[in-house]
């Protein structure tokens, strides 16, 4: 565990330290109880990391699992928090572009691969598998009209009737160069669909009609709806660039720049608080959603495929923790925590009292030099 400040805000990478090699024998890990290094290193979760890199990474809603997509070969795995160990992992036939959550819990998933396939699986394994007309990028759930959204290479958003098992009449979209990214919210029952081209466009569920049209000179490629209301939408572009809109209103509040100017690849708004998680693949930015002033940043040893802001779990209201996890071009599956960000998760809790013991080591570190002062050697010759 290593941390870095940044703009004064301290980030811990949990991810610091060798991984260890799968062929090891039972002989050489218990070995390892030896080696300084591997006792000071922390595993957020056991054999939290795919052969190759990982593509996307969730929690369920109970916050009792994290799902893990990656490669190779193509497999998701799913961890049980209360354990802290991998519960179960499956091999799927495609890569997976996108997946979603069909319950609270891990035994209702939908996995769309590159294959056009949609994979649903349940607790005990494959449960059906179903053909997409083209080739999808994004998905997003309605869980009041039990509906599945698959946004596409063509202009069509499809829709999957979860009730009847069937497809439903799809959405005839404006842009014709395909759906990059949408995003449901729950509150206000509309559907947000962002294309390659012609801007974005807002559906409404109840009545599958369009009811708004956003001009965007640019290819969205992310777009979160916040959770709470669904007033505050932010929409990321291929320039690199995050805008955050009142719903209500087709000017932008606010825009913020990422210095890169790569693609955003994820944007998270954090629960009962102001603060904005935008990621590209080089970078991750943390900015005031008020007035766009940087709260800190991330950059990680390998290029950013998803992030995702853990809640803090327990009853009462969604509130975000300071621990995010993030999927990459890499073997681990990354983890940063940001004590300032939010409390550790109630299931991994014991994070803060290991960053306030890092603290004070380090402060002692410092207090050793107190009273010496350190000369040159031109300083001694006189």
């Amino acid at each position: 565990q290593a941390f870095d400040t940044n703009n004064g805000v301290k980030v811990y990478d949990l991810c610091v330290g060798k991984s260890l090699p799968q062929w090891l024998t039972g002989k050489q890990k218990a070995s390892l109880r030896k080696d300084a290094e591997f006792r000071r290193r922390i595993e957020l979760v056991q054999d939290f990391y795919f052969n190759a890199s990982s593509g996307r990474v969730r929690m369920t809603a109970d916050a009792t699992h994290i799902v893990a997509t990656g490669v190779y070969p193509p497999q998701v795995k799913v961890y049980d928090t209360r354990q802290l160990s991998i519960k179960f992992e499956r091999h799927l036939d495609a890569e997976v572009v996108d997946f979603a959550a069909l319950a609270d819990d891990y035994t209702k998933l939908v996995f769309l691969g590159v294959n056009r396939t949609l994979d649903f699986h349940a607790a005990y394994g494959m449960h059906y598998r179903l053909r997409v007309p083209r080739f999808g990028r994004a998905l997003a759930y309605d869980p009041f009209g039990c509906e599945l959204f698959v946004a596409a290479s063509g202009n069509e958003v499809f829709r999957v009737d979860l009730e009847q098992g069937r497809f439903s009449a799809p959405y005839e979209t404006v842009h014709e160069r395909g759906v990059n990214a949408i995003g449901f919210s729950e509150p206000l029952q509309l559907l947000a669909c962002g294309g390659e081209s012609d801007g974005l466009s807002m559906w409404d569920v109840r009545a599958q009609k369009q009811v708004g049209l956003l001009d965007i000179d640019a290819e969205i490629t992310a777009l979160q709806l916040e959770h709470s209301t669904g007033l505050t939408m932010a929409v990321g572009t291929a320039q690199g660039e995050v805008s955050l809109y009142d719903i209500r209103s087709s000017r932008p509040l606010l825009t913020k720049q990422h210095p890169n100017q790569l693609p955003i690849k994820s944007i998270q708004l954090q629960h009962s608080g102001r603060l904005v998680v935008s990621a590209d693949a080089k970078s991750i930015r943390i900015w005031n959603r008020d007035n766009g002033s940087s709260f800190t940043n991330i950059e990680p040893s390998a290029d950013v495929n998803d992030v995702f802001l853990v809640d803090t779990g327990g009853s009462g209201p969604l509130t975000s923790s300071g621990l995010l996890m993030v999927a990459g071009e890499t073997d681990r599956i990354m983890s940063f925590y940001v004590p300032r960000l939010g409390p550790a998760p109630k299931w991994i809790s014991y994070l803060d009292n290991l960053t306030e013991e890092l603290e004070e080591t380090h402060r002692k570190s410092d207090e050793v030099y107190e009273n010496y002062k350190f000369v040159q050697q031109a300083d001694l010759e006189r």
